[in-house]
C-alpha cells in the first residue's frame, strides 16, 4: 500500500510525463510520416559524393558555413546505413534532437533567471507548441537554425551564470563556456552569429551592483564569434557572404520586411493565426512594430533588474529578423514573411518577453512542484488546442506517400548500374530527370545516385534499355512519375501517320467550366482537371497525342481508378505561346512507366488558373 507521502510524488511524476507528452505532440505528428525535402536531397548527395567528412566540413551551403551541422548530417547518414530507404526516418529524427535539447535548455535558463518553475514550464510550452516555427523540426535542413539556437541559449545562460559566480575560477569557467557556445552557434547556421552579441548584452547590461570588470567581460563571448569568423575566413567565407549579399539583398525590401513581420506574422502566431499581411496595410504594421519597440525600451529603462533579459528578448526579435531578411530580402514576395525558420529566434525573444511580463502572476503557483506542473499542463493543453491546426497543416506539407518508393527505386537503379557497368554520368544522361514535388523542380533527384567507377563501361546507347529492362513497372513509375516531356513533344506527324487507335471521351470535370468556345475551359487552379476515358487494348498504339496551349500535367489510372503522381507526366510544350490548343505528341517508348493495356482513364490537370485550351487525348498508330 502506498505511503501518504509517496502519492504527491507519483502525482508529480505523472503530471511531468503528461506535460512532456503535450510539448512533444508536434514531433509525434511529424514522425508518423518521415520524409526528405528539398535541401535534404542536396545534403545527401554531398555526403555520397564526398570522400570523407573532412572534405565537406567547411563547404558553404548557400551563405552558411556550418561545420557543426555538417557533422550532424554525416551522423544522420551513418545512422541511415548509407541507404536512401533509411534516410527519411534518420533525418527526420535528427531534426527532433536540437528541438528537444532547446526545450530543456530553455526551461533551465528561464527557471534560473526568473526563479519561477511555473513561468519556465509555460515558456517552454509556448515555444515548443508554436505553429510559426514548426518547419524547424518538420524539415531536417531547417533544423540547422535550431542547432544555432541551442548554442545561443547556452551562450546567454552561461553568461548569466558568470554574473552570479561566487569565485573567480567559476566566473572564468562560465565565461569560457559562453565563449565556446558563441563559437559553435554559427557553426550550426549563420543565424547563430547572434549568440555572441546576446551573451555580451547579458554581461554588459548586468543588474545594478555588478562590477565594471563584469560588464567589461561582455567582450569574451564576442571573441567566440570572432574566432568563428576568423576560422571560416580561411575557407573564403567572406567571398561567400559577399556573393550572397549581391544576389539576395534589397535594402528597401529588407527594411520593409523587418518592420512589418512582427505585426503581420509573429503576433498573430500567438493565437494560431496565419499571416495577416494580405489584409494589414504596411503603414499599420510598421506603426505596431514601432510602438512595441518604444514600449519595450521604456520597460527596460524602468526595470533595471530585468533589463538584461528584456534587451535580449528585443535583440532576438530585431536581430533575428535583421540577419534573415537582411541576407535574403526576396523583394516583391510577401511569402517570405511566413518562412518559419526565420521566425525561430524572434519567437524565442517574444516568449522571453512574455515570461518576464507574466512572471509575477504565474509565480503564485510555485508553492509546490505538483501545483506548478498542474498549472503548466492546463496552460500547455490550451496552447496545443490553439496551435494544433497550424501544426497539423504544416506537418501535412511534408507528407510524401510516394517518396519511399522513389528512394527504393533509386537504390535499385544504383545496384543495376554497378552490376551492369554503367557509370553515374551515363545513367544521369540516359534516364529522364526525376522532378518531384519534394525536391527542387529544376533539379534532378537522380543526383542521389552514388559515385562509382565501373570496371567495364557500357556504350551509351545500351544504358536506357538495360536500366528500364531491369526495373519493374512499379519502379519505373516511381522513377519516371512527373517527368517533364518538353524536349520530347513534337507535332504528331513527326511520329505517326495520324490514324487513331483510341480517342478520349470526356467523362468528368472538377473545378472546371466551359467558356462557350470549343476546347476552352476556365480552371480554378492545380486541383482542377478534365477526365477522359481512353480505353484501348490495341498493341498498335505507338504515340500519345494531346492538343494543349500552356503547361498541364497528364495523369492516368487503370480500371480500378487509382491515381498517383507516379503515373503522370508534365506536358509542358516549350514553344507554344498561342492561346489556341496545338496538337503535341510523344512516342510511348519515351514513357517507361506507361502500359497501354492497363490504362483506362487519363486526367488533364492545369498548372495555373484561368482560361486554358485543351483538346482530346488520343492514341495513334
Amino acid at each position: 500500500m502506498d505511503q501518504p507521502h509517496t502519492r504527491p510524488r507519483r502525482r508529480t511524476m505523472v503530471l511531468a510525463v503528461v506535460f512532456a507528452a503535450i510539448c512533444l505532440t508536434p514531433l509525434a505528428l511529424r514522425a508518423v510520416n518521415p520524409s526528405l525535402y528539398s535541401d535534404d536531397v542536396t545534403r545527401i548527395e554531398q555526403l555520397r559524393m564526398a570522400p570523407s567528412l573532412r572534405a565537406i566540413l567547411f563547404v558553404p551551403f548557400n551563405e552558411h558555413m556550418a561545420p557543426v551541422f555538417q557533422v550532424v548530417s554525416w551522423v544522420a547518414w551513418e545512422c541511415a546505413g548509407h541507404r536512401l530507404v533509411g534516410a527519411p526516418m534518420a533525418f527526420t529524427l535528427a531534426s527532433f534532437v536540437p528541438h528537444v535539447l532547446n526545450l530543456v535548455m530553455l526551461g533551465v535558463f528561464l527557471r534560473r533567471e526568473l526563479k519561477s518553475t511555473t513561468t519556465a514550464l509555460l515558456g517552454v510550452a509556448a515555444f515548443g507548441l508554436s505553429g510559426v516555427i514548426s518547419e524547424t523540426f518538420n524539415w531536417y535542413s531547417a533544423s540547422s537554425f535550431t542547432w544555432a539556437m541551442l548554442g545561443t541559449i547556452a551562450a546567454v545562460d552561461t553568461a548569466g551564470r558568470a554574473t552570479t559566480a561566487t569565485t573567480g575560477a567559476r566566473r572564468a569557467g562560465w565565461l569560457t563556456a559562453s565563449l565556446m557556445a558563441a563559437l559553435l552557434a554559427p557553426a550550426g547556421s549563420g543565424i547563430g552569429l547572434l549568440a555572441g552579441p546576446m551573451a555580451a548584452l547579458r554581461l554588459i547590461a548586468a543588474a545594478p551592483g555588478a562590477s565594471l570588470a563584469m560588464r567589461l567581460a561582455g567582450v569574451v563571448p564576442m571573441v567566440g564569434t570572432g574566432l568563428y569568423v576568423a576560422v571560416c575566413s580561411l575557407f573564403r567565407f567572406r567571398d561567400v557572404l559577399a556573393d550572397s549579399l549581391v544576389k539576395n539583398v534589397d535594402l528597401y525590401a529588407a527594411m520593409r520586411n523587418v518592420a512589418c513581420v512582427p505585426a503581420d506574422v509573429l503576433l498573430p502566431g500567438l493565437f494560431g493565426r496565419p499571416s495577416i499581411e494580405p489584409i494589414l496595410p504596411d503603414v499599420i504594421a510598421i506603426a505596431v512594430s514601432v510602438l512595441g519597440l518604444l514600449a519595450v525600451l521604456i520597460w527596460a529603462k524602468k526595470d533595471a533588474v530585468r533589463r538584461p533579459l528584456i534587451l535580449i528578448g528585443l535583440g532576438l526579435i530585431g536581430g533575428g529578423y535583421a540577419l534573415t531578411f537582411g541576407m535574403r530580402s526576396f523583394p516583391g514576395s510577401p511569402v517570405v514573411l511566413t518562412i518559419q525558420r526565420y521566425q525561430l529566434f524572434p519567437q524565442l525573444g517574444l516568449v522571453l518577453l512574455l515570461c518576464l511580463a507574466m512572471r509575477s502572476g504565474l509565480a503564485r503557483f510555485d508553492t509546490t512542484p505538483g501545483r506548478s506542473l498542474q498549472a503548466a499542463v492546463i496552460g500547455a493543453v490550451a496552447l496545443l488546442l490553439v496551435q494544433l491546426g497550424p501544426i497539423r497543416q504544416h506537418a501535412q506539407f511534408f507528407r510524401w506517400p510516394e517518396q519511399a518508393k522513389t528512394l527504393a527505386a533509386i537504390e535499385h537503379l544504383a545496384e543495376i548500374c554497378v552490376r551492369e557497368g554503367i557509370a553515374r554520368d551515363q545513367c544521369l544522361a540516359a534516364v529522364e530527370p526525376i522532378r518531384t514535388r519534394w525536391f527542387d523542380h529544376d533539379l534532378n533527384a537522380l543526383m542521389l545516385l552514388p559515385a562509382h567507377v565501373p570496371l567495364h563501361r557500357r556504350p551509351d546507347v545500351e544504358v536506357a534499355p538495360i536500366v528500364f529492362g531491369a526495373l519493374s513497372l512499379a519502379e519505373r513509375e516511381a522513377l519516371c512519375g512527373g517527368m517533364n516531356l518538353a524536349r520530347h513533344l513534337k507535332p504528331p506527324a513527326a511520329f505517326s501517320s495520324g490514324d487513331p487507335v483510341a480517342v478520349g471521351r470526356l467523362v468528368r470535370t472538377f473545378e472546371v467550366r466551359e467558356t462557350g468556345s470549343p476546347n476552352h475551359w476556365t480552371a480554378t487552379g492545380w486541383a482542377s482537371y478534365l477526365e477522359f476515358d481512353l480505353s484501348a487494348r490495341s498493341p498498335d498504339a505507338r504515340v500519345l497525342s494531346l492538343p494543349v496551349a500552356g503547361p498541364v500535367e497528364l495523369w492516368w489510372a487503370d480500371e480500378n481508378g487509382k491515381w498517383s503522381e507516379s503515373r503522370s507526366v508534365r506536358w509542358w510544350p516549350s514553344t507554344s505561346a498561342s492561346a489556341e490548343a496545338t496538337d503535341w505528341a510523344v512516342p510511348l517508348e519515351k514513357l517507361p512507366h506507361w502500359e497501354t493495356s492497363r490504362i483506362r482513364l487519363v486526367r488533364v490537370v492545369p498548372r495555373k488558373s484561368g482560361i486554358m485550351a485543351v483538346g482530346t487525348p488520343r492514341l495513334l498508330r
